[in-house]
């Protein structure tokens, strides 16, 4: 027998006599590793050595299915908290934080990098909106803004950035209108241009025009609670403006 020879013989006797020694020591760490440590060493004792390979390699599925389970409990678990903040939150009447639990829980439910823009996220400020809007729910109004500020502040070009826009502004019109204060309304206005800025009448001609019909909106009511005529006649160059296209 060669040198070379000895020294694999001597590796592969120093690797047989650990899995031995440490199926008779044991872990204290889990049962199920010291019964799959066991029946490693008891198999390399009877020159099973496929057997033990089979019942480590088995023993390893097992654990990555165990992990799987766990992590799905946890997810489920962590669910139902986020859920439950919401609730609270809402209680609370604080919009911002339930719009961030809301993306959380979209970030939890969805393999999505970016929340605001999944489509659960685009349901949530939907439902809102028609809540707010049907049931005369300001809070549910300002829970759809909040939603439509998130996704203002993560699009990525200029298309997301008119639509978030334009839910932002169709959500502030709504809620300026039930109110007797203007900020809800200015800011609309401000929106709705800044929605311009992004869908410019020589790129996309209809959302442009679909935008200054919703421009028209906070003007005309603006102009119809200022003694001036400057933001009613600002509503009805919007309104012209979006006949064009």
């Amino acid at each position: 027998m060669g040198r070379t020879q000895e020294n694999e013989l001597e590796s592969a006797v120093s690797i047989a006599l650990d899995v031995i020694a440490r199926g008779k020591q044991g872990t204290n760490l889990n049962a199920f590793v010291d019964v799959v440590l066991t029946e490693a060493a008891e198999k390399t004792k009877g020159s099973g050595l496929d057997g033990a390979a089979q019942a480590a390699d088995d023993a390893l599925i097992e654990l990555d299915r165990q992990e799987a389970e766990q992590r799905k409990a946890i997810r489920r678990k962590r669910i139902l908290i986020l859920e439950a903040a919401v609730r609270q939150h809402m209680l609370r009447r604080d919009a911002a934080a339930v719009v961030e639990l809301i993306e959380r829980l979209i970030a939890e439910e969805h393999a999505t990098e970016r929340p605001a823009w999944h489509l659960g996220f685009r349901v949530q400020y939907d439902e809102y909106r028609i809540e707010g809007e049907d049931k005369g729910l300001n809070f549910s109004l300002e829970i759809a803004i909040e939603c439509a500020r998130r996704m203002i502040a993560t699009a990525r070009d200029s298309d997301e950035r008119g639509t978030a826009a334009i839910l932002l502004g169709t959500v502030l019109s709504r809620l300026g209108e039930r109110e007797s204060g203007t900020a809800w309304l200015e800011e609309a206005v401000n929106i709705f241009h800044a929605a311009l800025e992004e869908w410019t009448r020589e790129r996309v001609p209809l959302d442009w025009a679909r935008t200054q019909n919703s421009l028209g909106f906070p003007l005309r009511t603006l102009g119809e609670r200022e003694s001036g005529a400057a933001r009613l006649e600002a509503a009805i160059s919007a309104y012209r403006a979006a006949l064009e296209e």
